[in-house]
């Protein structure tokens, strides 16, 4: 699997924390398939590390609670934009899975890329704190197809032409 390191800047002393991103498939569909991608640190911080992931475009793609970890912040597991995890000295080796899907939007288009983006770490330990790790390409898969029929009913004692005589079809 493919996985980002981020180092922080350098340090003469002390070696920077690394945040390790492992981004999983990286393809959802409108259709349903959603996909995941797990968050970790490669060393013990002294203190808490936190990072806020969001989605670059929430009609597109949204976060989805994995791992009890709420992406809204709000007590809710669907339709997320933003999720804030937290690594404590304690679970920091324990993956934290993010979850991703599309948002089916009934408009024909073709795929599209789109970001989650995680930010800027935060924490107390200056080893872990303003790193920077890699943001997460999600290819979003759609579903729909342009066309349909438009059936019109007139008979022929209608002068006009209305659209209130059409119903639309598939």
């Amino acid at each position: 699997a493919d996985q980002f390191r981020e180092p922080a800047a350098s340090s003469t002393s002390t070696p920077k924390g690394i945040v390790i991103v492992t981004p999983g498939t990286g393809i959802v569909s409108e259709a349903g398939v959603t996909s995941t991608f797990t968050i970790q640190l490669a060393s013990q911080p002294t203190a808490n590390v936190s990072m806020t992931l969001s989605s670059n475009d929430i009609t597109e793609v949204v976060l989805k609670s994995a791992d009890g970890i709420n992406c809204d912040n709000s007590g809710t597991i669907e339709n997320n934009n933003s999720c804030t995890v937290t690594f404590t000295p304690l679970n920091y080796a324990t993956p934290q899975t993010i979850g991703v899907a599309a948002v089916d939007d009934l408009i024909d288009e073709d795929d599209k890329i789109t970001v989650i983006s995680i930010g800027v770490t935060t924490s107390n330990d200056a080893n872990f704190n303003s790193i920077d790790p890699s943001d997460v390409n999600i290819t979003v898969q759609d579903n729909d197809t342009a066309g349909g029929t438009m059936t019109c009913i007139n008979t022929a004692s209608d002068v006009t032409f209305t659209a209130a005589k059409c119903t639309a079809g598939a």
